[in-house]
């Protein structure tokens, strides 16, 4: 059976637009998983790493309010205004812990798909709810520390700042751990990113 030449390149026209097709529908696969995947590292993981630093600072300038308040106390002549400034700071930087360590274990809610970020995700959360508890009876001891040093209970204020102190050292290692933790989720979301792109 012959064919003319205008339906053999007829022919060739339509296995190369359907080839095109065909080409052009994976790549766009491909993309929409690269673009999934950076959104994952630029929306849920460096800002939830970037809240865990966050969440360490504002615990060490808690402690820095705290120590200030508790030099100033033991002071014959206490500086009002800098008992008014680390007071602020103090319960400002309290506070702020309080409200990342709720985003972050927000941000937790979801597991990843990654079976390696599901698991570091678990352990975010569990680190989150240590943090949580720890610094809810951290945060008491400090308070009682500082009410003691103000009234000049030095026996007390002495025994409590030593169990302040073990908190306030748990309570670092445990921000240290999750920083630690969500740091190694956005490394594998980017490697994960990566690997795609390269393979794209």
């Amino acid at each position: 059976m012959k064919h003319s030449i205008a339906l053999k390149i007829f022919a060739l026209a339509v296995g190369i637009i359907a080839l095109t097709v065909v080409v052009a529908i994976l790549t766009n696969i491909e993309v929409i998983g690269l673009g999934g995947d950076v959104a994952t590292v630029a929306r849920k993981t460096i800002p939830l790493a970037s809240k865990a630093a966050d969440l360490n600072e504002e615990g060490l300038y808690r402690r820095v309010a705290f120590e200030r308040l508790y030099r100033e106390y033991a002071e014959p002549q206490p500086d009002q205004e800098t008992i008014k400034q680390a007071t602020e700071n103090f319960e400002k930087n309290t506070t702020r812990v309080y409200e990342l360590s709720a985003e972050i274990r927000d941000d937790l809610k979801v597991l990843p798909d990654n079976p390696q970020e599901r698991e570091l995700a678990a352990q975010a959360r569990e680190l989150v709810s240590q943090i949580e508890s720890r610094f809810a009876s951290t945060t008491d001891l400090a308070r009682s520390t500082l009410q003691a040093r103000k009234a000049g209970d030095r026996a007390k204020a002495k025994e409590l700042l030593e169990f302040t102190f073990k908190g306030q050292i748990e309570l670092r290692e445990l921000r240290s751990k999750i920083q630690s933790v969500t740091a190694q989720m956005a490394e594998l979301s980017a490697q994960d990113a990566e690997k795609r792109k390269t393979e794209f």
